[in-house]
């Protein structure tokens, strides 16, 4: 059995964490202070983002094999 020991502080330095952050930071700051933008804005805005950490973890994963 694999045991999954997740590292936070080494997990804070990471982008692709941060970028997910900014992704959810993008939708709760639209809702809550109305920045008036519209659903294909925000998922564009987010899509964008959460594309780039997903090239990145498959990076990751190619780098590992």
């Amino acid at each position: 059995m694999v045991k999954l020991k997740i590292k936070f502080p080494v997990t804070l330095k990471s982008r692709k964490f941060w970028l997910c952050v900014a992704s959810a930071l993008v939708v709760f700051a639209n809702k809550f202070w109305a920045w008036d933008l519209d659903e294909a804005q925000v998922l564009t805005i987010v899509g964008s983002l959460l594309s780039f950490v997903l090239v990145e973890g498959l990076a990751d994963i190619k780098g590992r094999v």
